[in-house]
């Protein structure tokens, strides 16, 4: 039994209009009588535009209107999914699944800078800065997330975080002079990191984000390795002096993706999880953590694994480091999308057989 603010519904919605107000960004008007009803600005709708074009992550309501029957959403063009909601014109229908999330208490009435943010728990500005720079109004802008945009534009994994240094200074770590001590908690990030400096002392830190951030300040390290999201959603961002992509540090398998569980014989919740499920998230994480099951991984296996999706193609790029670091063991490969879980056990077998079970005690 679900009450109504709790319930999910899937609809059927017409494209009233579509502005692009600035370089690929947009806002597009939907005819929804349910979602106008049931849904409010902050909270969020899965969008598919057929043709295999749903989003890859959910769009936040910009403005509900009850009376008219409409919703829209603000977005900018990153990836296939939205490139094609570009596209939609007057007369053209998606289909929408929502509201998911608690959204916001506003007055419909009073005009608000709105700024888009990319993933959920991950709160850049990314528009409408300038704003704010003319208004001479104390306002608070609304942050709307999972709006498909990636900050800064691709993947983040990791960020360095180097003593007495801040993000204006733009350093990196090819500034730390040879044998500086830095602390991180995980041999696969270590044995990444070696490949960029080798001459780096690098030892193991434990604790919590505040605790590893006194041990910086205490001169105990040089520089330190956490989570950008932890340093993000704790507003330590002024300690960040360089990020890296995943093109430096293949992240952990399914790292960022939240998994839901429940008893396998509960068809009622099975049948509910199955309609919020996000099919192309899930087919990554599939093809991931079948590389993961090959190598029969524990948590001393240095191994990295990320898939990606490109319309009807999934890629995934992994290493795999032998125990001591010395060894590094990588693999590149694409299949199509309806081929994922098959995909990640190919280079699951490859990466086991060019390792010879090296990183194995």
């Amino acid at each position: 039994m679900f009450n109504q603010k709790a319930a999910i519904f899937e609809e059927r919605s017409e494209v009233i209009d579509q502005i692009e107000y600035d370089s690929d960004q947009f806002i597009i008007t939907l005819k929804a009588p349910k979602a106008a009803k049931a849904a409010k600005p902050g909270e969020f709708a899965f969008v598919d535009c057929g043709e295999n074009t749903l989003l890859r992550r959910p769009l936040s309501y910009l403005r509900t209107n009850p009376e008219k029957e409409t919703v829209e959403f603000m977005y900018k063009i990153i990836g296939p999914g939205l490139e094609a909601l570009s596209k939609m014109s007057t007369g053209d229908y998606v289909q929408m699944m929502g509201p998911i999330g608690n959204g916001f208490n506003h007055d419909p009435l009073k005009e608000i800078p709105v700024f888009i943010g990319g993933g959920v728990g991950i709160p850049p500005v990314l528009f409408l800065a300038e704003y704010l720079k003319k208004s001479n109004q104390n306002i608070t802008p609304y942050a709307f997330f999972g709006s498909e945009i990636p900050f800064p534009f691709e993947v983040v994994t990791s960020n360095l975080t180097i003593n007495g240094l801040n993000e204006a200074d733009n350093k990196t770590i090819k500034d730390l002079a040879p044998n500086s001590i830095v602390g991180t908690s995980s041999f696969r990030r270590e044995f990444q990191l070696k490949k960029i400096r080798e001459d780096l002392n690098y030892k193991l830190i434990r604790g919590n984000v505040d605790t590893r951030i006194k041990k910086l300040k205490d001169n105990l390290y040089d520089a330190i390795i956490l989570s950008y999201a932890g340093i993000q959603s704790l507003n330590l961002k002024e300690n960040i002096s360089q990020i890296f992509s995943t093109s430096e540090i293949i992240p952990s398998t399914g790292q960022g993706v939240v998994a839901l569980q429940c008893r396998e014989n509960d068809k009622e919740l099975i049948n509910l999880l199955d309609k919020v499920n996000h099919q192309l998230t899930h087919s990554c994480v599939l093809a991931e953590r079948n590389v993961l099951k090959v190598l029969e991984g524990d948590c001393e296996t240095a191994v990295g694994v990320i898939a990606n999706i490109d319309r009807d193609t999934i890629n995934i790029e992994a290493e795999l480091f032998s125990l001591d670091g010395k060894k590094r063991f990588y693999h590149k490969a694409s299949k199509n999308l309806s081929s994922a879980y098959e995909l990640g056990k190919e280079v699951g077998e490859i990466l086991k057989k060019e390792s010879k079970n090296s990183y194995k005690r």
